[in-house]
């Protein structure tokens, strides 16, 4: 052996180069998470919000002797007739079949006497005129004696009591007709009466929405109506208490309290003697003529495009009446419309119902939990689903107010470029922090001319609920051949153990699918695993690609029954649908993965075509023999070999000079009778010879000199 020689294990140093091109490439990424639970037996839909029900409205008439008499306030049953005109105006207002409104008349005076609630529907018309009928005891003059206020309340109170089941609790609308004030046999201060009156209301009937409808009788002295407007806008608000001084109002005066109570833009009436135009805007649901007409008289309602309106036109619907028509039109053309006398003279009063498409929310439900994030989502379309064009006149505009139970205010905002399909986000999230009832006011704008709003309620209460962690809402993932989610069981803001929350094993409490994606490929259910450091934490791998760019929707449900029961146990309160994006690029892991796999294999590849190389080489017998210029020599003797694995021969220090740099070497056989000699380490070598410091072929007995002391000799 010569001291001068030090090989070098220069193949460790490859293996090397390739576990950490592995090793960025992910072929050793940390253990995935548990992989995907199938949930094959259970069924998992997107559950929109439940339509909000009809409303139940309580038409309460005095049947007092002050109204009957030569100077009564209505002798002639004028009540019962406009009564009837208010249930027909429910009939034509549009509520979701499956829970319409629904309707009950109370006649009050010394008692109160009623029938159940019925429907407001077509086939129930009979029967619901049949309710303004006043009872065969109102014959007796006694019962007639006082306006015994308290118990038509009482009685709204039991009828609501009979339908109190409701999963969604409907709207409870009061419209008391009167025309004095509260009295009994006990002959209470009025200031009593209404005390006890609204200690009732407080108690019974603390969410109804009270309108009052008085009539000015002047023959009843002191006790007529203006005496107690005071303490009745106590009771139902400034707004909600209305005077009539003639009992024709009646009819006008009820249609306004519906306009109130549907929250619908007020028109004044109209009295047609000569050809009369008005201006229809776009963005109408539908449009109401209600025409209260004299016989002998004939009004022609003419469109915009000159046409007659005819009962026989599609979208038209009519309801007669005794001395007026209430007539439909649905989707009405915009533009000026005009009203003609077209036979006979004299004047048609015409009161214009413009019901406008309404901004539809989708999220809040009734119910949402506290401390839970609030991204408000809605969406304008039609009843039937249809999109509603804009008109580039009117241009549109969405937004909402967000009041607290403590009356706090927030303005939120659905920008345009936030819409995500069909559906507008609001510019922000808001976190109810305090428990109890939202009041929620959206509003749409067209231009400067078109405005409607209308109310909703949310009720916030303390309730387990999901956080999405993975994906998040609206964010951008890139390609993936599956798709990972993530999310937390939390309580008021805060983190929380699921199995405090629910009865079942958590591994059972959270389901998820891919409901919706640019290829339009049905997604399968899985159940989320509970994460095993963190307990309120669950992941799952929903097995679908997310290889197209676009837009992506993923369904949660919590479907855990829970130890506690709250309201916000049932239906799509506990679901939450999750926007996302997919985009054409590949995310940085992906890229890495794929980058290092890309790698790796180039590598082999080219490792492959040196060994093949290398393996094709000659094969020759010999020795090659390098001195290194001080006496120490190396031989390396070949005995049928085609290479010699490159080799590092130490450099040496002269008494008379610097030291020699050491020499790096390999050779291969290119003939029988013929070496080719190569200066380069490995580096050399994988590169075939193409990265080299020199290189000669030696003969067999040719010895070749380098750097002036090296003498290479091959025999």
């Amino acid at each position: 052996m010569v001291d001068g020689c030090k090989p070098r294990p220069g193949w460790l140093f490859l293996c090397l180069i390739g576990l950490v091109v592995l090793g960025s490439s992910g072929c050793s990424r940390t253990a995935p998470p548990e992989s995907s639970r199938l949930a094959d037996k259970v069924s998992l839909s997107l559950e929109r919000p439940a339509p909000t029900p009809g409303m139940d409205v309580f038409l309460l008439l005095d049947e007092s002797g002050s109204m009957l008499g030569p100077h009564g306030s209505d002798p002639g049953g004028v009540r019962y007739e406009a009564g009837k005109y208010l249930i027909q105006n429910l009939l034509v207002k549009r509520a979701v079949s499956e829970a319409p409104h629904r309707l009950a008349v109370i006649h009050f005076a010394t008692q109160a006497w009623s029938r159940p609630l019925i429907e407001v529907q077509p086939g129930n018309a009979e029967a619901m005129l049949q309710q303004l009928s006043p009872p065969g005891a109102l014959d007796a003059r006694a019962m007639r004696q006082f306006t015994n206020f308290q118990s038509a309340f009482q009685e709204i109170q039991r009828l609501a009591v009979q339908v109190s089941a409701d999963k969604i609790p409907r709207r409870q609308v009061i419209v008391l007709f009167t025309d004095g004030r509260p009295d009994d046999a006990r002959q209470l201060p009025p200031p009593k009466y209404f005390a006890e009156i609204a200690a009732l209301v407080r108690r019974e009937l603390p969410k109804a929405e009270i309108y009052i409808v008085g009539f000015e009788n002047t023959n009843l002295g002191h006790k007529n109506f203006s005496q107690t407007i005071p303490d009745w806008q106590g009771l139902a608000g400034q707004k909600n208490v209305l005077t009539i001084y003639r009992m024709p109002d009646l009819y006008t005066t009820f249609n306004d309290t519906l306009r109130r109570v549907f929250e619908i833009p007020e028109v004044k009436p109209v009295k047609v003697q000569e050809e009369t135009t008005f201006e229809v805007q776009p963005y109408l649901d539908y449009l109401e003529f209600h025409i209260f007409y004299d016989p002998r008289l004939d009004l022609a309602i003419i469109r915009p495009d000159g046409s007659l309106l005819k009962d026989n036109d599609p979208g038209l619907s009519k309801i007669p009446g005794e001395t007026y028509d209430i007539v439909r039109i649905e989707d009405p053309a915009p533009g000026v419309w005009r009203y003609r006398i077209v036979q006979g003279g004299g004047t048609v009063t015409v009161l214009n119902n413009l019901i406008p498409f309404r901004l539809s929310l989708l999220q809040p439900g009734t119910f949402w939990p506290l401390g839970q994030d609030m991204h408000l989502k809605a969406e304008f379309k039609k009843a039937n689903g249809q999109e509603i064009k804009e008109n580039p006149d009117y241009p549109l505009g969405f937004m909402a107010r967000l009041i607290s139970p403590s009356a706090e205010e927030i303005s939120l905002d659905f920008p345009r470029q936030g819409k995500v399909g069909e559906v507008y986000y609001s510019h922000k999230t808001v976190q109810p922090l305090e428990a109890g009832e939202y009041t929620i006011i959206l509003t749409v704008k067209g231009g400067e001319r078109f405005h409607t709003s209308h109310t909703v309620k949310t009720m916030v209460q303390a309730a387990p609920y999901l956080e999405i962690e993975t994906p998040r809402p609206l964010g951008t993932l890139g390609r993936s051949p599956e798709l990972s989610v993530a999310a937390t069981v939390r309580r008021e803001g805060r983190e929380t153990d699921p199995a405090a929350e629910f009865t079942e094993h958590p591994n059972y409490l959270i389901l998820a699918k891919l409901i919706s994606s640019p290829d339009q490929s049905p997604g399968q259910t899985i159940w989320l695993s509970q994460d095993s450091h963190t307990k309120n934490l669950f992941r799952g791998r929903l097995p679908q690609r997310c290889w197209a760019p676009g837009h992506y929707q993923v369904l949660f449900k919590l479907v855990g029954t829970p130890r506690a029961p709250f309201a916000l146990a049932e239906g799509a309160s506990r679901t939450q649908v999750v926007d996302f994006y997919v985009s054409s690029a590949w995310p940085w892991t992906t890229r890495l993965y794929y980058a290092g796999l890309g790698t790796v294999t180039a590598a082999g590849l080219w490792l492959l075509v040196v060994l093949v190389w290398l393996l094709r080489a000659p094969k020759i017998s010999g020795s090659l023999t390098v001195d290194r210029g001080d006496g120490i020599t190396r031989s390396f003797n070949l005995y049928n070999k085609g290479v010699i694995w490159p080799k590092t021969l130490a450099g040496f220090t002269p008494e008379d000079g610097p030291r020699q740099q050491p020499l790096q070497f390999w050779a291969r056989a290119v003939g029988p009778e013929r070496l080719g000699v190569y200066i380069g380490g490995w580096a050399s070598l994988c590169s075939l010879g193409l990265i080299k410091e020199k290189g000669w072929f030696l003969s067999r007995d040719q010895q070749q000199s380098y750097r002036d002391h090296y003498t290479i000799m091959f025999s």
